[in-house]
């Protein structure tokens, strides 16, 4: 078995701009329960594991909720468009 020479971990913003992008899918979730996030609450949020996110959330929502259900409701909303994160403006 062949290993690669390097490995290279993209921390947010370190290679792609991710932030906007998961914070228009955390926006997106939280519509759908019917709440909006505010730019301090999207702040809280950057650079927290996505688990971390969605426990905020939940928090913020205030509603019977499952975990399981916010994170895939989450995901649904991203899809595809991480795959659209533009290069970090750092490189």
């Amino acid at each position: 078995m062949e290993f690669p020479e390097a490995i290279l971990f993209d921390l947010d913003g370190v290679i792609l701009d991710t932030e906007p992008i998961l914070s228009e899918a955390w926006s997106e979730t939280s519509k759908e329960y019917n709440h909006d996030l505010s730019q301090d609450n999207l702040n809280e949020l950057r650079g927290r594991k996505k688990v971390d996110c969605a426990k905020k959330l939940l928090e913020w929502i205030n509603k019977d909720i499952l975990l399981e259900d916010l994170l895939s409701t989450y995901k649904s909303k991203l899809g595809n468009k991480i795959f659209k994160a533009k290069p970090s403006k750092e490189l």
